[in-house]
């Protein structure tokens, strides 16, 4: 009998199968190690492209210096040139060569820095600057020729020279724009302040010089003095806000000095006397004003050593990094190769060791030596059969040896019949017809004869079916001629049964070599077959993501799984041959433990939720399940357990939780949990017994703080104040917020008599008030708060939970009228407010759906009393209430909503009114200004919905002006910009409504896209009798000329008051002085009169 092998179709010339497996592994590998080194060079290429950045932003702090040293040269020498110009020309004319002096070697430091500076480095816009700077600097020596030759007035002067520092002070600005950080960016901005308040503080000297040095100073110059000395203030204040606490200090040291009192009190005498009596000498004034400036020079010396060394600091940093993230990327490229090559090495040697074993077998050298057999994978299988097969050819050889002497082989031949009759396989010799020289008696009873010579002299063809007989003819002819061993493992059908055989062949020769037949045996190998595949399906199984132990059945540890050692942190080595006793929580008591065995023993099976202990000591809940596996004879001999660690699963069910009944900011129970525990009270309370009591606390002024100091102080403060307020009650009672500051506090247990549970809750609303406004450390802000707290009892009689809660909130909410801070219980007469404010909230919806309100308009007047615009202003006429005041429902508007169609509806009328003025010639002319809340103009949609209403109704975008309040810069600075430029570009214009009541960013006003300030009426009000009204109204006037922005005054009512606003430099007005708001008609009518 013979088996046959299938036939594997031979590779193509190019398939990698030509390749030796070496080969083959070195690609597989080299194209993950390469992809891994180009991304650490490029990860390593950009942490230095950073660094290098850096160290431009740091070049370019050191440069600023420079530059500014040479501004403050030059701004000296504007100073002592005007002076050469006046009455006192030959003492100024003795320090005129010093001054040129100094300028001269800041010239020279100059051009020296930007030598050795790198120009690629420089921005377009920047080297421009620097070019005309150094234009600007190149005429100066004619500048000096013709104050040499008094050819060049102090004027002329000063616009030279101030030309050329605006120059230096704008290469500064730009230099410190060019890659900053945001860490820097407080740092720089307090620079270029200081840098425009020395100029300012310039202008005054140079101006001062001019006027004294000429025998007086005029009017115009007077004004200037002012308009400086404000500009000088705002720079001031702005430089603190962005300064360190260590530069501002010293700035105010400076300004605190001798020499600053002595300029004060010379621009108190330039400010407060007429132009003849003043009596100060240029010269005096040049020297007082040069050192205030010299002292303001160390202040900016000192902000200028302060960003270099961030720059620097900065620099360092980034280079470190970039230096860590090289060695690291060289050291795990280099454990990643050497971690391949011990891989490769691993796989190749044994195959070349296997490789030449054959090839020695192959050879006849039954000595050979096979190594690998003790391995678990392929390689050791490989081994093993290759072991076997050269103890069959050592048998081959002793039994040809045998073969050679004839008396021995006769003497033997019994014992050869016995040992292939014995042989548990099919064993046969057969000779080079293929025909059966001898078989085995298994052989023989396979194929049906009683007696092996039966078959002798016979072939496959006469025992088996033709197609299965050709196969094995041919194999055998096949050894034959290669005179090679041959195995086959394959899959036959015998008597309509499926089975896998192992079929082994050998040449059969004589002591010459030649060919005397083939030797060959086989076996069934169907169960070792199906044991394999239930090994590696076991296998499979055991090496799962389920941490898997199995132990003997008094369990000891034999065995775990990888995924048992990455839950639990036990390797294999910890493991083996302890008891899982070692992952005991302490968490279940012994009770626990002998359920569990009790449930094991009887069943074979347990399973269930359960804590245990990882190698580090972290406890960590799993699902266990135990199995217990049992031998023939019933009796257990090993425990499999398989558990799934659920602390992921744990964690979300207690995030679920929480997320559900949990305020996530303050860890409190939330409304929904509230609620659930008032309704147990309530139910408890319904069948008898004590009192409860709800007290509803909100915190006075939290939106001023959010606003102030941002939602992340707020946050803070509601965190300690619920850490406060759990601590002011019983561990049985509740502590909720519902949202914003609102805070609810649930009291059980109390007396059983009313008048004792409320002294009850009002001792604890007392302790509630104490305990909250005790002062708040606030990330380094002490902050001041108080509550005001609502409190009603529950109990007596049956209530909803509704009722309860509407209870408690009218409470606080008398507190808050009671003036705050303060505790309220329940009083009907606050409810009937509130329903009134709900009546009126209700009239409001009606009003909006019937189309009640109209709109009123309130001329605005040049300073020549000429109608310009108006402001449209909104009215209620109710059919029962009559005329409502603004004042009423405009706030309500705001909280509940209605104010965006009420909104919408006020600027599609304008807009339409604008529409029709146009139409008229004499209308024509006319801005219609409109308030958008801050609500409003929030809408996502807002810059569409002006639009379409602008194309709807055809009013000119240039003639629309939207009035905002301060409010509207509290929140998303950013989306309001983006907001107002984009209706900006299509001609609408803006107003900052009420300026100065509120909360204003200089920083943020400068980026903000205005066209007038609006000074609120509260500051025209008492200009005339208030100093601090009327510096307010000069400063806003003098921040808008600053900006370049219009200004106009509302509620101006008495001539003086515009007279006042005139001299202050105000020339647009709207009061009840040039006209009351007035219903349409009577509106143009007042415009017919006028005009």
């Amino acid at each position: 009998m013979s088996a046959r092998t299938v036939r594997s179709r031979q590779p193509s010339r190019f398939s990698l199968q030509n390749y030796r497996i070496g080969t083959r592994i070195a690609l597989a590998l080299a194209l993950p190690l390469g992809g891994l080194l180009a991304l650490s060079l490029w990860i390593v290429f950009n942490y230095f492209h950073s660094a290098h950045e850096l160290g431009n932003t740091r070049r370019m702090a050191q440069f600023a210096p420079v530059v500014s040293a040479l501004a403050h040269a030059v701004q000296k020498e504007r100073a002592i040139s005007i002076g050469v110009t006046g009455l006192r020309r030959d003492a100024f004319l003795e320090r005129l060569a010093e001054r040129y002096y100094e300028t001269d070697a800041r010239i020279a430091d100059l051009e020296s820095a930007l030598g050795r500076f790198d120009a690629q480095a420089l921005s377009g816009s920047l080297a421009s600057r620097i070019a005309r700077a150094q234009v600007s600097l190149g005429r100066i020596t004619g500048w000096r020729a013709a104050l040499a030759g008094q050819s060049i007035s102090s004027q002329e002067l000063t616009a030279n020279y101030g030309g050329l520092i605006t120059e230096l002070i704008g290469i500064v600005q730009e230099m410190l724009a060019v890659g900053t950080r945001a860490d820097m960016t407080r740092t720089i901005t307090a620079f270029t302040h200081l840098l425009q308040v020395k100029e300012r503080y310039g202008l005054e000297r140079a101006i001062g010089v001019s006027g004294f040095s000429a025998g007086g100073i005029l009017p115009a110059d007077r004004t200037r003095f002012s308009e400086l000395i404000d500009q000088q203030w705002i720079y001031l204040a702005e430089f603190r806000l962005v300064a360190s606490p260590e530069q501002a200090a010293l700035l105010d040291h400076v300004l605190a000095g001798k020499d600053a009192a002595i300029v004060d009190q010379m621009r108190r005498s330039v400010l407060a006397k007429r132009p003849q009596e003043l009596k100060i000498d240029a010269m005096d004034w040049h020297d007082a004003v040069t050192r205030k400036i010299d002292l303001l020079k160390t202040v900016e010396d000192r902000v200028a050593a302060d960003l270099i060394a961030q720059a620097g600091a900065a620099e360092v940093a980034a280079t470190r990094v970039a230096i860590f993230i090289s060695a690291l990327a060289g050291v795990l490229l280099t454990l990643a190769i050497s971690f391949a090559a011990v891989i490769a090495r691993g796989i190749v040697r044994p195959l070349q060791r296997i490789t030449g074993d054959m090839d020695r077998l192959a050879a006849s050298d039954s000595n050979v030596a096979i190594e690998d057999d003790r391995r678990g994978d392929e390689i050791g299988e490989m081994a093993r059969a290759m072991l076997v097969f050269r103890d069959n050819l050592r048998h081959i050889a002793q039994a040809e040896e045998r073969l050679k002497n004839d008396a021995v082989l006769r003497r033997k031949e019994g014992y050869q019949r016995a040992l292939l009759d014995n042989f548990p396989f099919m064993v046969w010799l057969k000779d080079t017809e293929s025909r059966f020289l001898a078989v085995n008696r298994v052989l023989a009873e396979g194929c049906g004869a009683s007696d092996p010579e039966a078959l002798v002299g016979k072939s496959d063809h006469d025992i088996l079916p033709h197609e299965l007989a050709d196969r094995y003819v041919a194999d055998d002819r096949a050894v034959l001629a290669s005179r090679r061993r041959k195995t086959v493992e394959e899959e036959i059908v015998s008597h309509g049964e499926r089975k896998w055989i192992e079929t082994f062949k050998a040449p059969l020769l004589d002591e010459k070599g030649e060919v005397l037949g083939t030797v060959g045996f086989a076996r069934d190998i169907t169960e070792r077959k199906q044991a394999d595949a239930d090994l590696r399906v076991a296998a499979a199984v055991f090496e799962s993501q389920v941490g898997m132990l199995v132990t003997d059945a008094s369990g000891v540890i034999l065995s775990v799984n990888r995924a048992f050692t990455e839950i639990t942190g036990y390797s294999v080595d910890d493991a083996v041959g302890r008891t899982p006793r070692m992952l005991k929580s302490g968490r279940h008591d012994a009770a626990f433990y002998t359920a569990m065995w009790g449930d094991l023993q009887k069943s074979g099976r347990w399973q269930g939720e359960i804590w245990d202990k990882r190698k580090n000591g972290e406890i960590y809940p799993k699902w266990l399940t135990i199995t217990a596996v049992k031998g023939e004879d019933g009796a257990v001999t090993h425990y499999v357990a398989t558990h799934t660690d659920i602390t992921d699963r744990k964690a979300a069910e207690e995030q679920i939780h929480n997320l559900a009944f949990l305020d996530p900011l303050t860890e409190l129970p939330n409304r929904r949990l509230l609620l659930d525990h008032l309704r147990h009270a309530l139910a408890v309370r319904a069948r008898g017994g004590r009192e409860g009591a709800l007290l509803f606390i909100d915190l006075d002024h939290f939106k001023t703080l959010n606003d102030t100091l941002g939602h992340d102080m707020g946050d803070r403060l509601l965190r300690e104040v619920a850490q406060r307020l759990t601590a002011c009650v019983r561990e049985g009672d509740t502590v909720a917020r519902l949202g914003g500051d609102e805070f609810v506090v649930m009291l059980e247990d109390l007396s059983v008599h009313t008048q004792e549970a409320a002294a009850q809750a009002e001792a604890v609303g007392e302790k509630i008030l104490s305990t909250l406004s005790r002062p708040y450390e606030l990330a380094g802000h002490e902050h001041h708060s108080t509550p005001s707290v609502g409190i009603t009892l529950f109990g007596s009689q049956r209530t909803s939970i509704e009722e309860v809660l509407k209870r408690a909130d009218v409470a606080m909410y008398q507190a808050k009228l009671a003036g705050r801070n303060t505790i309220c219980f329940f009083d009907p007469a606050m409810q009937a407010q509130i329903s009134a404010r709900v009546a009126l909230e209700n009239d409001l919806r009606e009003a909006v759906r019937e189309g009640q309100f109209a709109l009123h308009y309130q001329v605005q007047v040049d300073g020549d009393g000429h109608i310009h615009g108006a402001e449209s202003l909104i009215r209620w006429r109710h059919p029962r209430r009559g005329n409502v005041s603004p004042v009423e429902f405009i706030p309500l508007a705001e909280e509940s909503g209605l104010i965006l169609p009420i909104g919408h509806w006020v600027l599609e009328t304008a807009c339409r009114q604008l529409a029709s003025w146009a139409r008229r010639p004499e209308t024509a002319h006319l801005n219609l200004a409109v308030n958008v809340s801050a609500r409003q103009f929030r809408q996502e949609d807002f810059v569409d919905q002006v639009l379409g209403l602008l194309a709807q109704t055809g009013a000119d975008p240039r003639r629309l002006k939207l009035e905002l309040t301060e409010s509207h810069l509290l929140e998303d600075i950013e989306g309001i910009i983006a907001r107002m430029v984009e209706l900006q570009a299509h001609g609408v214009g803006f107003s900052l409504d009420d300026f100065g009541t509120g909360y204003s960013s200089l920083s943020y006003l400068k980026r903000l896209p205005l066209d007038q300030l609006k000074i609120d009426r509260s500051f025209v009000q008492d200009v005339l009798s208030n100093p601090n009204d009327a510096a307010i109204v000069r400063t806003v006037v003098a921040l808008g000329q600053t900006l370049g922005l219009a200004v106009i005054a509302e509620g101006v009512e008495t001539a003086e008051q515009r007279d006042f606003l005139s001299s202050a430099g105000c020339h647009a007005y709207q009061g009840y002085l040039f006209g009351r708001p007035l219903p349409l008609d009577a509106f143009e009518t007042l415009l017919r009169e006028k005009m």
